[in-house]
C-alpha cells in the first residue's frame, strides 16, 4: 500500500512538474515569439501571462499596442486590460510551435487614433482599425475574434495633439475567420462566416466649427444591414452668428436624424476601407435639415454648378441604392434678406420621399433614370407634391410640382421678411408647374389659379407701417383674380434661363417666380418676388 501511495505521489509530482514545465515553456515561447514576425506593424507588449493547461487557455494582462511603422496620415496605438486566448491548442503549439486558437477576445481596449491629415478623417480612421485588428489576427491560425467594451480617443495634429472626438462601447464579434483570404470590406479584413460590430457615443469635431454626433451604430453581416441612431451635424454657434462672421455668403447646414437603416447590403460594399455603398434600401427617419443663407454678404467667386446627375456624380465614392426612403422629416430654408437682420423661413413639414435608382457611377447603373416622388406640407399649411425624373446620360430633369388650395395670407410669414410685402387676402385654388429642363434652359407650363389677392407694402427702414402709395399702386396694378372661367384667364407657357452658378433647386425656384410674373402684371410681380440680388443690381446701376 505504501508503495502504491508512493508511486501515486511520484506520478502527481511528475505530472505537476511536467505541467509547470510545459506552462513555463509556452509562456517563454509566447513572450519570445509574439513580436517575432519582421512584417508586423505593431508590437504587443504585456506584463503578465497565465497559461491553463486544463482549460486550454492563455491570458495576457496589461497589454500595450505600439505602432512600428509611421503612416503619413494616421497612427493608432492602444492598451488593454487583458487578451484571452480560448481553445488554445497547447499540444500543437508545444510540439510544433503552430499557434492555433479557437477564440481571441480583447477586453476593455482603449485606442488612441491620431489623424495627421484631417481632410481624410473617415477613411483613414476606419483603415487604421482594420490594420490593428489584422495585425493581431495574423499572429496565428485564429477561428473567432472578439472585442468587448472598447473605446477610442481621436486626435488631430503631429507635434501638438488636439482631441477632436472619440467613441465608446465598441463591440466586434467575427466568427469563421479564414486568414489566408483578405477581404478589405470588413473591419476584421478577412473572409469570415459572420461579423457583428457596434459602437456608441461617437463624437467628431470637423472643420469649420462643426461637430458630428452619433448615438449608436451597428452592422450585421448575416442580416446585411447597418443601423445608425441619433445622428446630428451642427455648428457650435447659432447659424446667424456663424453667417455674420463669414466674408462671403454660403449655405450653412445643420441636421438631425433619428435613425438611418441600410438594408440588403451587397458583398461588394466597402464600409471601412475605400468606401462604397451598394444596397437595396436606405431609410432615413425623422430627418430635420436646416439651411441658412445670409444675403447681406457678397457672393464669392463661383464656379459653375451641376444639375442633379452632375451632383450625384460628384459624390466621391460609389453608391448604388435601389430605393431611398425619407420619412417623417422636415426641411427649413432660412434666408436673411439684404439689409435685414432676421431671417425669413420657407419650411417643408411632414416631408416624405421615395427615390428609385440612386446611383453615382455609370458602370453600376441598371436603369436609365432616377425617379423622385415627394410629399410635404408647405409651411405647415397645404400639401405639396412633386415628381422628378433625372436621366443619367445628360444634365437634364423633368419636374411636375403641385400645391393644394391655400389661404394666401398665410404666406405673409415668408413674404414679409424676404420681400417686405404682406399678403392681406387671397385664395389659391391651383398651382401646378411642369418643367422640362436641360443644363441651361427649361420649357415650362404654369397653372396659377387664385382670387381676391391683395397686398400691403411695408415702409423701407421702418417697422409696423405700410407704404400707402406703393400699396395703392400695387393693388391697382395687380390682377386680383385669375380663374379659368374669366375671359382674361392666363396660363403661362414660357422658357426660363438657368443661372449656371446656382444649383437645380434655385433653377426651380426662379422658374416658379418667372411663371408667376407671366400671369401677374410684371411690375407687381417684381415688387412681390424680386430677389435681393436684383435690388442690389439696380442700386449699383444708379451709382
Amino acid at each position: 500500500m505504501k508503495r502504491i501511495l508512493f508511486g501515486l505521489g511520484i506520478f502527481l509530482i511528475l505530472l505537476v512538474g511536467a505541467g509547470f514545465y510545459i506552462s513555463s515553456n509556452i509562456s517563454e515561447r509566447i513572450q519570445a515569439e509574439i513580436n517575432k514576425n519582421p512584417d508586423r506593424s505593431y508590437d504587443l507588449n504585456f506584463e503578465e501571462i497565465h497559461v491553463s493547461l486544463l482549460r486550454q487557455r492563455v491570458q495576457l494582462d496589461k497589454i500595450t499596442i505600439v505602432p512600428l511603422k509611421e503612416d503619413e496620415s494616421s497612427s493608432i496605438r492602444g492598451s488593454l486590460e487583458k487578451i484571452l486566448l480560448k481553445d488554445f491548442h497547447i499540444w500543437d503549439y508545444f510540439s510544433s510551435k503552430e499557434l492555433v486558437i479557437g477564440d481571441v477576445i480583447l477586453y476593455d481596449p482603449v485606442f488612441q487614433l491620431t489623424l495627421k491629415d484631417q481632410q481624410s478623417q473617415g477613411k483613414k480612421g476606419s483603415h487604421a482599425f482594420q490594420s490593428i485588428f489584422e495585425d493581431i489576427v495574423r499572429r496565428g491560425e485564429i477561428e473567432n475574434f472578439q472585442v468587448i467594451n472598447g473605446k477610442a480617443d481621436l486626435f488631430n495634429g503631429e507635434e501638438e495633439l488636439v482631441r477632436i472626438g472619440g467613441f465608446t462601447d465598441l463591440e466586434v464579434s467575427a466568427s469563421g475567420l479564414k486568414t489566408d483570404r483578405r477581404i478589405l470590406t470588413h473591419i476584421v479584413p478577412f473572409e469570415l462566416d459572420e461579423i457583428k460590430t457596434s459602437l456608441k457615443n461617437l463624437e467628431l469635431d470637423l472643420r469649420d466649427e462643426k461637430k458630428l454626433r452619433i448615438g449608436a451604430m451597428s452592422f450585421d453581416l448575416l442580416e446585411q444591414s447597418i443601423q445608425v441612431e441619433n445622428v446630428s451635424l451642427h455648428y457650435a454657434d447659432d447659424l446667424i452668428d456663424v453667417s455674420n462672421r463669414l466674408v462671403h455668403q454660403e449655405d450653412l447646414l445643420n441636421f438631425d436624424l433619428k435613425s438611418l437603416k441600410l438594408e440588403g447590403i451587397d458583398a461588394n460594399s466597402d464600409l471601412y476601407g475605400q468606401w462604397s455603398a451598394i444596397a437595396k434600401k436606405l431609410t432615413l427617419d425623422s430627418l430635420v435639415f436646416v439651411d441658412l443663407r445670409n444675403k447681406n454678404k457678397s457672393r464669392p467667386v463661383e464656379s459653375t454648378k451641376k444639375l442633379f446627375a452632375g451632383l450625384m456624380a460628384s459624390i466621391p465614392f460609389p453608391v448604388d441604392l435601389d430605393t431611398v426612403l425619407i420619412q417623417n422629416s422636415r426641411l427649413d430654408y432660412l434666408e436673411v434678406g439684404s439689409g435685414k437682420e432676421s431671417p425669413g423661413l420657407i419650411r417643408f413639414d411632414n416631408l416624405n420621399a421615395r427615390i428609385e435608382g440612386f446611383v453615382t457611377v455609370d458602370s453600376l447603373r441598371k436603369q436609365k433614370e432616377m425617379k423622385v416622388f415627394l410629399q410635404s406640407d408647405f409651411m405647415g399649411h397645404t400639401p405639396l407634391n412633386a415628381e422628378i425624373r433625372v436621366p443619367y446620360d445628360k444634365e437634364a430633369f423633368w419636374l411636375n410640382l403641385t400645391l393644394s388650395p391655400l389661404a394666401l395670407n398665410k404666406l405673409s410669414e415668408v413674404t414679409e421678411p424676404l420681400a417686405g410685402v404682406k399678403i392681406n387676402s387671397g385664395q389659391l385654388h391651383k398651382f401646378e408647374l411642369q418643367m422640362q429642363a436641360n443644363e441651361y434652359v427649361a420649357q415650362n407650363t404654369l397653372t396659377f389659379d387664385y382670387e381676391d389677392f391683395h397686398i400691403e407694402v411695408e415702409k423701407k427702414g421702418e417697422s409696423g407701417g405700410a407704404n400707402k402709395m406703393a400699396t395703392f399702386a400695387g393693388n391697382i396694378a395687380l390682377r386680383t383674380s385669375n380663374l379659368p372661367e374669366a375671359k382674361s384667364y392666363r396660363k403661362a407657357s414660357y422658357q426660363s434661363t438657368r443661372n449656371v452658378y446656382r444649383g437645380p433647386f434655385n433653377f426651380i425656384w426662379e422658374t416658379c417666380k418667372a411663371g408667376v410674373s407671366e400671369i401677374m402684371p410684371s411690375g407687381v410681380a417684381r415688387i412681390f418676388l424680386k430677389s435681393p440680388e436684383e435690388k442690389n443690381s439696380k442700386k449699383n446701376s444708379r451709382k
